[in-house]
This record gives C-alpha cells, structure tokens and sequence, in this order.
C-alpha cells in the first residue's frame, strides 16, 4: 500500500539515517527469500475506514491514587528499597 520514499545508499541503508537500515530493502529481500516477490508489484486498495465503528469506547474506573500510592509505599518498604 505504502511504497518506498525517495532512495536508499547504495549499501541498503535509510537516506535520511544512515545507521538504520532501509525498511524497504529488508522488505526487498525478505520477499526474494521466501520466493514472493511478486507481491511488490501487486496493488493493494487504500482500506475503507468508513465501515469502521465509532466511537469507540474504554471503560476506566476510577481509583483512589493516594490510597494506591500508600499501598505502593508499603510494598517498597517491606521490600527494604
């Protein structure tokens, strides 16, 4: 879906990082090791985020963070920290 951005070093490392090894390279080559590199070439339709449900929800319940905190406390100290 995301192709390569503009180049790599002529050794497979990131243009702008020069430690970092270009993630398209290893993409490259892990492909032509398992026999798939036939699949750079295929075309992957952009996804539909339309049919995704939102909003999507999080249940938090509420604590007491001084209590928490105290109950930490004893913990370190029996610890001997």
């Amino acid at each position: 879906m995301n192709g390569p951005c503009g180049g790599t070093t002529t050794v497979g490392k990131c243009e702008v990082d020069s430690t970092r090894d270009c993630a398209w390279v290893m993409i490259y080559r892990r492909l032509k090791e398992l026999g798939e590199l036939d699949d750079l070439s295929k075309i992957q339709e952009p996804h539909d985020w339309s049919k995704a449900v939102r909003p999507r929800s999080l249940e938090v319940e509420a604590i007491d963070l001084l209590q928490e905190l105290k109950g930490t406390k004893k913990a370190l100290e029996a610890l001997g920290v």
